[in-house]
């Protein structure tokens, strides 16, 4: 278990990994892959607000492209009524004018939360070398392959006891950032970090002066750095506590995630980044509410086009229907997202063809084990098996 020195903010800085943590939607793996929305961990908020924070972090957008919007409104495809009647819903119907002039103003890239990498690649130069947030995330994710290879990995982990030292013990001899990114030390450099992962992380934050207040937006903002991991050690962890455990991956991998912003920090004349690192970390508490009040058009917009489309539909049913023909093939399937592109290849093949939804679960709450030692749930990926069944002969 991880355990974290006695500090004055100990109760502070749990509570913010933790919040960070829970933010990250796991990633179930392919064998029982389902769908999960990137925006679970916001589940609490409105959408606007959900989204505009995310954006912040990561960059990511849930509205669509003004110019996209654009061509649809020349195309017809809505109106002007539309963009009222969306702004009427909205309860500011002020904003219809404002919404029609954005469709011809070029849309400005959405502003993100900088971390030490960013702001240290923004002086970077030199053409032969490449970002530092792009070496860091493939120094990071070279490192989680080898310890969670799962069977794939090249290399074998280290024997170290969690992912973070796996991390020091490569990092202290990788020779990497000195080659491809000119950087002598690096080694000397992570080998000086705190041993443990809670402390690199609570040492990481007073280094990089992260006020309290901040803690939640920048270690957020770390994890969704490296999505792909963070979504498969959330994953790790929700099927840990699924079955009354625990797992502290997720919260290993944003050390390490933190240690490279420590490293990075400590690999510059602190002189010239101090004031450029400030002026970032002054920027994180507005740029959620910010990004929200610039993306206000963009959202009645995107209403405006969806009661298009439900007029359209509204209409469509309220007409005469065809007499459907008689169905020669009729399938039933599970209502899953993976199982719509067989419905629709099927469907495609003939008229007489047709194919149903069933919500349903076809199974018992099992979990199979074969005879190679391999252990496959057979229910839906958000429950636990409570038996399980192995081959005839197997152990």
């Amino acid at each position: 278990m991880l355990t974290l020195v006695d500090q004055s903010n100990r109760e502070v800085l749990q509570g913010a990994m933790e919040r960070a943590a829970a933010r990250i939607s796991p990633a179930w793996p392919l064998d029982r892959s389902i769908a999960v929305n990137p925006y679970w961990g916001f589940v609490g908020q409105p959408t606007q607000e959900a989204a505009a924070e995310v954006g912040a972090l990561s960059g990511s957008r849930l509205t669509a492209p003004r110019d996209w919007l654009a061509r649809r409104f020349g195309a017809g495809a809505f109106t002007e009524g539309h963009v009222r009647r969306a702004a009427a819903l909205a309860g500011r119907p002020e904003e219809a004018a404002d919404a029609l002039a954005s469709l011809s103003e070029e849309q400005t890239p959405t502003a993100v939360c900088r971390l030490m990498s960013d702001v240290i690649d923004e002086t970077r130069t030199t053409k032969r070398l490449a970002p530092w947030r792009e070496f860091v995330i493939e120094s990071v994710s070279s490192a989680c392959a080898t310890y969670r290879g799962e069977g794939q990995a090249t290399w074998a982990p280290t024997g170290a006891a969690g992912l973070y030292a796996h991390w020091r013990s490569l990092a202290r001899v990788d020779a990497g950032p000195r080659l491809l990114m000119g950087f002598k030390g690096f080694g000397k450099v992570a080998g000086a970090l705190a041993d443990q992962p809670l402390d690199a992380i609570h040492d990481g934050l007073v280094l990089l002066g992260v006020p309290e207040n901040a803690y939640d937006t920048y270690l957020t903002a770390l994890l969704m750095d490296v999505s792909g991991w963070a979504s498969a050690f959330a994953f790790t962890r929700w099927e840990a506590r699924l079955h009354g455990g625990d797992d502290d991956l997720i919260i290993e991998l944003l050390a390490v995630r933190l240690a490279w912003e420590v490293i990075l920090y400590r690999s510059e004349p602190a002189e010239e980044l101090d004031a450029r690192w400030s002026a970032a970390k002054a920027e994180w508490e507005h740029l959620p509410a910010a990004l929200e009040r610039s993306q206000r058009a963009d959202w009645l917009l995107q209403r405006a086009v969806e009661l298009a489309y439900q007029d359209d539909l509204a209409g469509a049913l309220e007409g005469p229907r065809a007499a459907a023909p008689k169905a020669a093939v009729q399938a039933v399937f599970c209502i899953d997202v993976r199982s719509e592109v067989f419905r629709r290849a099927l469907e495609a093949q003939d008229p007489t063809v047709t194919t149903l939804g069933f919500a349903g679960f076809f199974g018992l709450p099992i979990a199979y084990h074969a005879a190679n030692g391999a252990s496959r749930p057979q229910l839906p990926g958000l429950l636990a098996p409570a038996i399980g069944a192995r081959s005839p002969g197997s152990c």
